[in-house]
């Protein structure tokens, strides 16, 4: 490939529905300058008619859809001939289709870059020394891999000759930004904290509620939460998490609304004060760089990217995984104190303009690509 010609990239990735943080992230990138400045394909390897509680599972169904995605992937591989396939994945039946793709990409001698978006330990359970095993042997076949995390870089205890970029999550952050500075005062004392995403048990959300109901019982505090989003990984949470509220009798404190994309979720991250993910596993949170960008302050787990996102007493509050006394402790501090509402928020949305935004983003993954088209 010459210096003035443009690297030819095919990326196999998701966008629209079912939205996650792999769809945000990978929109965001098709609306940057990158198409611009490679020559690419792309192509969706996830069906928009699923749930996200059905994408991970073993079914009939999810076999033939899965069977439809690798033939397009097949023709997409050899009528736009790229130089370097990059290809987005998660943990679980995701990562087994994709890993038939990188199988295949790898035969017609192409060069592949992986990008997992998840946590490591969902993808690479210690359990399970089989998968281990097969995920372990997928990866060693790639000519590289994008890590969304800090967590991730253990992989080079397992394949030192691994090339890994870390590359965290992105977005278009403009339009949050303009958000947070068009922030209206508060209209009333009610603080409004919110989650945004796949509403279950691994995001957290019993330990959530049982927060809420703590903070439900200490006298004048003005508060009401938000759970935005659809059903989370298993089927079944969703009811769960109705019959919790009504068990609790905390209906009048939790307000659960349907999935929001676009204009839509910007206005409701207009009218919040604060932006809450105590989740048991993540990779990086779109959710959480959105918020942040919209100058909001985070109170979250210490796990995954998370850390590397929010900063403790400085632009949000971190906590332990099921941890509900200090989950509910930290929000009451939040409600309590609107200065630190403001300072948190000020932090966070600064950080995020100088760290998070798509085209920094841009010009580190194609150098990236570059420099993995150049390996023998």
């Amino acid at each position: 490939m010459n210096k003035d010609q443009k690297l030819r990239v095919l990326l196999a990735s998701h966008i629209g529905h079912p939205w996650g943080g792999i769809s945000t992230c990978y929109q965001s990138l098709l609306l940057s300058s990158f198409p611009q400045k490679v020559v690419l394909t792309f192509i969706d390897t996830q069906d928009g008619r699923q749930n996200f509680s059905d994408t991970g599972r073993v079914s009939f169904r999810n076999v033939v859809i899965t069977i439809n995605h690798i033939l397009r992937f097949v023709y997409a591989l050899i009528k736009s001939d790229p130089v370097i396939v990059n290809i987005a994945t998660s943990y679980g039946f995701s990562f087994a289709k994709h890993s038939v793709m990188i199988f295949l990409a790898k035969i017609l001698n192409k060069k592949v870059v992986l990008a997992p978006h998840c946590s490591i330990n969902k993808l690479i359970p210690s359990r399970n020394s089989f998968w281990k095993g097969y995920v372990l042997f997928t990866l060693k076949l790639c000519d590289g891999v994008i890590v969304i995390s800090k967590e991730w870089l253990i992989l080079k205890k397992f394949l030192p000759n691994l090339k890994i970029k870390y590359l965290p999550n992105v977005i278009c952050i403009e339009p949050y930004l303009k958000i947070a500075r068009q922030k209206n005062k508060k209209e009333n004392n009610i603080v409004k904290i919110s989650y945004i995403g796949h509403v279950g048990l691994e995001k957290g959300t019993i330990e959530l509620l049982e927060a809420v109901n703590i903070l439900e019982k200490r006298r004048g505090l003005e508060f009401i939460v938000y759970l935005v989003g659809k059903q989370g990984c298993k089927p079944g949470d969703l009811e769960m998490i109705k019959e919790k509220i009504q068990d609790l009798k905390i209906e009048n404190k939790v307000k659960m609304l349907p999935a929001m994309f676009g204009d839509e979720k910007i206005n409701h991250l207009s009218q919040l004060d604060c932006f809450v993910m105590p989740s048991h596993y993540e990779g990086m949170p779109i959710s959480i760089i959105e918020a942040m960008a919209s100058g909001l302050p985070v109170v979250a787990t210490n796990v995954g990217g998370i850390p590397e996102l929010v900063k403790h007493n400085r632009t949000g509050f971190l906590i332990e995984p099921f941890n509900v006394e200090m989950l509910a402790d930290y929000l009451e501090k939040i409600i309590n104190n609107s200065k630190i509402r403001e300072k948190f928020g000020i932090n966070g949305r600064e950080w995020i303009r100088k760290n998070q935004d798509i085209e920094k983003y841009v010009d580190s993954l194609i150098e990236f690509f570059v420099e993995n088209c150049k390996k023998n």
